[in-house]
């Protein structure tokens, strides 16, 4: 699958192990959550990539404890408050879609200019770097991508 919903209940393991591994990145002792009051929920790590839009960066989410990808939205955007309203627009638009085959949106942060989304495991650049795809997986994976557009089509979005 391209992407999907993950389990909206993470067992205690799973909790532990992302602040484990959040304190480890931080560089810190204990719980991550203990800190001040104000302090960002989200912690940005290392940058995926970038484009003429926005940056995209691994991150924390302190609050759910989960692994999120963090699209930081360029500021040239938002210079002038009309184009930046019809940039927000489309942020809100797009984050409407709820599709099986779509990454999930899990917040959109409108202070900082940035979207939260699910974090998934690989990507399809990384799969075709490993092996050449076969027939049968090339299929599957277009109706996956066809299904998702289907659906954006079937919402007038696209």
């Amino acid at each position: 699958m391209l992407g999907g919903a993950e389990s909206s209940n993470p067992s205690a393991n799973d909790l532990d192990c992302f602040a484990t591994k959040s304190a480890a990145r931080l560089g810190q002792v204990g719980d991550p959550l203990n800190r001040e009051e104000g302090v960002d929920r989200y912690e940005s790590w290392d940058l995926i990539g970038s484009n003429h839009f926005a940056d995209v960066s691994e991150g924390f989410d302190h609050r759910t404890q989960r692994e999120v990808v963090i699209v930081q939205l360029h500021d040239q955007f938002f210079t002038v408050a009309s184009r930046g309203e019809s940039v927000w627009k489309d942020v809100l638009n797009a984050s409407a879609i709820k599709h099986q085959h779509l990454v999930v949106v899990h917040d959109l942060d409108r202070t900082f200019r940035r979207v939260i989304l699910e974090r998934i495991e690989g990507n399809l650049q990384q799969r075709i770097s490993q092996k050449p795809i076969n027939p049968r997986e090339c299929r599957q994976i277009l109706r996956q991508v066809l299904s998702a557009l289907a659906e954006i089509h079937s919402q007038g979005r696209l």
